[in-house]
């Protein structure tokens, strides 16, 4: 094989491997701060709310109901690992019916 031939050939593979990479990193959409408020619900109804999780201070909040000034307990769960959808969920407060169900989103947010 010629060295043009070579030549030639690497030149192509070079501006095959740029246009690949070039579509990858066009593919690749940012997380989107927006979340459609259909998804931000909490799962438990304020009567059976036992517990609300919100933001506090960078952290997940324990709170004993939607209105309460400061929280029970403060985890050590930064919010600002989380995702965006579920730290606007944070924002709201996410009503929680029941011990079980506490532990259950306080391990998903923690893994």
């Amino acid at each position: 094989m010629s060295i043009k031939l070579k030549a030639a050939l690497l030149a192509c593979l070079a501006a095959a491997a740029g246009y690949l990479g070039v579509r990858a990193v066009a593919g690749v959409a940012p997380e989107r701060d927006e979340v459609p408020d259909y998804y931000v619900q909490g799962t438990a109804s304020p009567a059976d709310t036992a517990f609300v999780l919100r933001d506090c201070g960078g952290y997940i909040g324990i709170y004993s109901s939607m209105s309460a000034p400061a929280p029970e307990s403060v985890t050590d769960i930064r919010t600002a690992g989380l995702r965006a959808a579920d730290r606007k969920l944070l924002e709201k407060g996410i009503p929680v019916s029941g011990r079980d169900e506490l532990l259950t989103l306080l391990e998903d947010f923690g893994s």
